[in-house]
């Protein structure tokens, strides 16, 4: 729903007749009905609105809404280190590229990958980028490498006209990595044979963004507000508002670039606007302003759909986060209307409770790091061990149609081919299940470095020479390495750093010793000798 139209009154949600309804009592949240954010007095009407929050792998939690200004406006970021339960302001999202303001629907992400010279880890936040009065917009990108506290431009995605309804804007980005790209969804009104549509556009670097897909686009309506997920099968589901018909619908795809545009869905809450959508413990949940309940599917988006009640009632664009404490964060700001709003928040026990998984791997018999990716040279081994330790429950999925069945997976003499995400997904005693990815990076490394150890006993000196694996990445030239000796009976004698491809040990009593490299707690090389 567009600005232009935020003042409608949406009424309760009707069920279409093919949906089976059965109101089911949520369990008491572990926090909340809360406030996040309360406008100060005299703030311009509705003071927040459209409300975002995402948890990032950490565990960490970030939030930001609109905040209405006749200023340069900007979306302010909340962090969370107690899965939502309080929040602190960390930074704001300015509009350092034109000037205008950071005004409108913003939206956060989490990079789970690398995407362009933007490391796994990056935080995203998108938006749209107005002056007050209107006269122009845009959507704009913008990173941050220091947990929100700072952010900086990364490039404009969709640029439109006026920011009113029939004028040519674009509208409420959504953000999501899909097959090594970054995807935006929006709504457009740029095309001259529909009203409004939905489009989105993808990136490979964040930089340079593909020409425009049409996702959902039907003569004389008005679909907007669209919220992607996948679901549990793989396929993805797609939740918008078609304002003209009106309600709140769904449609599914198994190819995130393919959605069939003339086909304008599934109404799931007939008298519904501005939804969202996420996926949980298996089950698809669906969230609309028509309702203040959640709507929820466990078939992939087929068959019936439950309700359940919902702490956080009927806002515009309620938005979802699941969290990996196995909870449902909820977080609304109102109506766009006189008054000013509230930002609100609350979680709820939804289904059974995950195990998280505690990431652990082991490259060519060094010490165990806890790591979600890795890098190991060619005919060099890697085992990935994830926590819980326990001996059922767990599969795996990988390049070329891995799988396996076990905790630890080993993958020894390493070749190109094998390199890409590995899955390890743990289903606990309640049937609850959670997921890792890891990344594994194979590095085609032709050269070979040698570590010469000179070695001083008391009877005279010699040498031991390591050979470093042939990767050009453990060369001791360059990044601070550790040498460690130590005595048959386990006990340091010699620890040093070092960046030169020779060192001198001095000093050494007769007997038999372990030399060590190390580099950031792993294992490069280990030898023995002996001295006369």
């Amino acid at each position: 729903m567009e600005k232009g139209c935020r003042g409608m009154v949406v009424a309760a949600g009707i069920w279409a007749a093919f949906l089976i309804t059965m109101l089911v009592p949520a369990s008491a949240g572990a926090y909340g009905p809360s406030t996040l954010y309360t406008p100060p007095t005299g703030s311009l009407a509705p003071g927040a609105l459209y409300a975002r929050a995402m948890q990032t792998s950490n565990g960490k939690m970030y939030a930001t809404f609109e905040q209405y200004t006749t200023g340069v406006a900007s979306f302010p970021i909340f962090e969370s280190s107690d899965s939502g339960r309080t929040w602190t302001k960390v930074g704001d999202v300015k509009d350092t590229h034109k000037g205008w303001g950071m005004r409108w629907e913003p939206q956060l992400y989490q990079l789970p990958q690398a995407i362009g010279d933007m490391p796994e880890g990056t935080l995203l936040a998108a938006g749209l980028v107005l002056p007050y009065d209107r006269s122009k917009c845009e959507i704009d990108l913008y990173k941050s490498n220091d947990a929100g506290r700072s952010w900086t431009f990364v490039s404009t995605i969709a640029v439109g006209t006026q920011a009113n309804p029939g004028s040519d804007p674009v509208w409420e980005p959504y953000l999501m990595v899909v097959n090594n790209k970054l995807y935006c969804f929006y709504s457009d009104e740029r095309d001259a044979a529909y009203s409004q549509k939905l489009v989105h556009q993808s990136t490979s670097d964040g930089v340079t963004w593909s020409s425009t897909v049409n996702d959902v686009a039907i003569s004389g309506q008005r679909p907007g507000m669209v919220v992607v997920t996948q679901m549990p099968n793989g396929s993805y589901l797609m939740t918008y508002e078609i304002v003209g018909i009106g309600g709140a619908y769904y449609k599914t795809s198994s190819n995130i670039e393919s959605w069939n545009p003339s086909d304008k869905g599934t109404v799931f809450d007939s008298k519904g606007s501005s939804p969202y959508c996420v996926t949980m413990n298996g089950t698809v949940i669906l969230s609309s302003a028509g309702s203040g309940n959640l709507f929820t599917n466990t078939n992939n988006g087929q068959g019936s759909w439950t309700q359940i009640n919902c702490p956080i009632g009927a806002a515009y664009s309620r938005a979802l986060v699941p969290l990996n404490n196995g909870r449902l964060f909820v977080i609304g700001a109102g109506w766009n209307g006189s008054g000013l709003n509230n930002v609100t928040y609350a979680d709820l026990a939804f289904g059974c409770t995950p195990t998280a998984i505690v990431p652990s791997t082991k490259v060519n018999g060094g010490d165990w790091r806890n790591r979600t990716s890795d890098t190991v040279s060619v005919g060099g081994t890697i085992v990935f061990g994830p926590q819980p330790n326990t001996t059922t429950g767990w599969s795996w999925t990988g390049p070329n149609g891995f799988s396996a069945t076990t905790r630890e997976v080993t993958l020894s003499s390493v070749s190109a081919s094998q390199a890409g995400t590995y899955t390890a997904t743990y289903t606990n005693s309640s049937g609850c299940k959670s997921t890792q990815k890891f990344t594994l990076t194979v590095s085609n490394a032709t050269s070979t470095s040698i570590l010469t150890v000179h070695i001083r006993g008391n009877r005279g000196a010699g040498q031991l020479r390591l050979s470093l694996d042939g990767d050009p990445k453990l060369q001791l030239a360059g990044p601070i390495s550790e040498i460690r000796v130590a005595n048959l009976q386990g006990r340091t004698v010699y620890k040093q750093q070092t960046t030169a491809n020779e060192v001198v040990i001095p000093g050494l009593k007769s007997g038999v010793y372990v030399v060590e490299v190390r580099r950031n707690n792993g294992l490069l090389q280990r030898s023995s000798f002996v001295v006369e």
